[in-house]
């Protein structure tokens, strides 16, 4: 399994995260001199909007959702620091609506996450688009996202997991119907075998959309 919970085997869709962003960054700075605030470019420039998506490959940075689930409206522009930090410590304010501090977030993990304070120690640890977040929380045998070991009577750690609901069912759901998806995708996979594949994933997303969340 890839040793990033999010992430199916030989995905690699989150790879080199933080400097697609710079870059990114840095075009809306060249192309859009008067923009400061990047979250509002974002919201009311299509193209730059796309662009970010494409980031991180329309892929949940917390849960790992894509949009072969997601409809692409279910993915939204998350402020890993929340904007409330910013009433707390004047000196953040600046920074909060900026490219490095926004992620792609699936509906479900930014609503859960809504405002929630990360102390300072844990704001790079579990910053998603940094690799330590793959040590913190991990897939079981069974495609459940658990804490690992290391992190598991770690009292923050405990109120982010549950916070952003990642023990749910509809996690594990969502990474199975990606594996069969990819599984069906396979070129040594005979006709008949993809086509109980892809009927399988498709029963699936229907029990999916069906779940309360």
């Amino acid at each position: 399994m890839n040793n990033d919970f999010r992430l199916p085997e030989n995905c690699h869709d989150f790879d080199k995260i933080t400097a697609k962003k710079h870059d990114l960054a840095e075009y809306i700075g060249k192309s859009y001199p008067k923009i400061k605030n990047h979250y509002s470019a974002y919201l009311n420039h299509k193209d730059l909007r796309a662009y970010f998506h494409q980031v991180y490959n329309y892929r949940c940075s917390y849960c790992g959702t894509s949009i072969s689930i997601l409809n692409i409206h279910d993915l939204e522009l998350d402020h890993f620091l929340c904007k409330k930090i910013g009433k707390e410590d004047k000196a953040l304010q600046l920074q909060l609506n900026q490219t490095k501090n926004l992620v792609l977030s699936c509906r479900m993990c930014n609503r859960n996450k809504s405002n929630l304070l990360i102390p300072e120690e844990y704001r790079k640890i579990l910053h998603p688009d940094h690799d330590h977040i793959k040590s913190i929380f991990v897939r079981d045998n069974y495609f459940r996202i658990q804490i690992s070991s290391r992190y598991r009577t770690n009292p923050f750690i405990i109120q982010f997991y549950k916070k952003l609901k990642l023990g749910h069912y509809i996690h594990q759901l969502d990474f199975l119907i990606t594996e069969i998806d990819s599984l069906a995708d396979s070129s040594v996979i005979s006709p008949t075998i993809r086509g109980l594949l892809a009927q399988t994933a498709n029963q699936l997303r229907q029990k999916r959309n069906l779940i309360n969340y």
